[in-house]
């Protein structure tokens, strides 16, 4: 798909004017002024469903493009991948603070259990660090 859009040097239409596919990777996701992934695939759908239109008078079927096509698949593909990574973030950034929790809880429990040692073990031990 990517080949494919490299090699007919395939752009994009924004408020910017014409972007590349490496463009698409950096637009938002969503804004309000600024063209974003989700103004870019809407305006594309729009696109694609005008130009699936049939005419029953004339006869034609649909007009739409590959071109057409491949620039709606992209901007989904990136979409969907884009989502993912956020996915991902937002997994790993919950695995840390689990993690974080977990390592609180623990460090807590062998501060209770040595609390509950004698003092000798304790100066036993402190002796100990002391000689390293």
């Amino acid at each position: 798909m990517f080949e494919r859009a490299t090699r007919l040097r395939l752009r994009f239409p924004s408020s910017r004017g014409s972007i590349n596919v490496e463009d698409v990777w950096q637009l938002p996701m969503t804004h309000d002024v600024h063209t974003s992934l989700e103004s870019l695939a809407d305006a594309m759908y729009a696109e694609l469903e005008k130009a699936k239109k049939p005419s029953f008078i004339a006869k034609t079927k649909s007009a739409v493009t590959p071109e057409q096509q491949l620039r709606f698949d992209i901007v989904i593909h990136i979409i969907d991948a884009r989502q993912d990574e956020l996915k991902a973030k937002a997994r790993k950034k919950a695995n840390e603070e689990e993690r974080k929790e977990i390592l609180e809880i623990l460090s807590d429990q062998a501060s209770a259990k040595r609390k509950d040692q004698s003092e000798v073990t304790l100066r036993r031990r402190l002796a100990a660090l002391d000689a390293e």
